[in-house]
């Protein structure tokens, strides 16, 4: 069965998306109530995110999938993905890794690995305390890993 595992640089990347100061939580916005996603969390801390956003009209629908998204790969690292189990936006996911992929790859045809590392990238953890650093161009290797990793279980 079709699985991926995410690498601790590669988790630690993707939650820090999640819970960042102002991360993707804060991007998903309600549009009946103006509730965020990380709003919604905090009232309910087993709240599915993936799930929030699917039963919520959106002010952003297109931001708020790729927030479902993000939570899905997050809570789905390390999980046997049968075909019929697959998300309902599969496709519509595997659109956005790829343009992401596509993106990175772009990046690093434009600037060598010494330039991509002249800066460090904040990470936060869960609780959202400083996660510490990470080397710029690592985290582009390691988001290049994970989408293809994922893109592998959604295709």
């Amino acid at each position: 069965m079709p699985q991926f595992n995410l690498a601790a640089p590669e988790e630690q990347i993707v939650v820090s998306w999640l819970f960042e100061p102002f991360g993707y939580l804060d991007f998903a916005i309600r549009s009946s109530d103006g509730q965020t996603a990380r709003q919604a969390l905090a009232a309910d801390p087993g709240l599915d995110v993936t799930q929030w956003v699917r039963g919520n009209a959106m002010l952003d629908p297109a931001i708020s999938s790729e927030v479902g998204m993000v939570w899905w790969m997050w809570k789905n690292d390390q999980v046997s993905i049968p075909p019929p189990q697959k998300p309902a936006e599969a496709a519509e996911w595997a659109a956005i890794l790829q343009g992401w992929a596509d993106s990175i790859q772009a990046g690093f045809n434009r600037a060598s690995q010494a330039d991509r590392n002249i800066n460090t990238v904040p990470l936060t953890n869960e609780d959202g305390s400083d996660g510490g650093t990470m080397l710029a161009g690592s985290q582009l290797v390691h988001q290049q890993s994970f989408i293809s990793k994922v893109l592998r279980v959604l295709q």
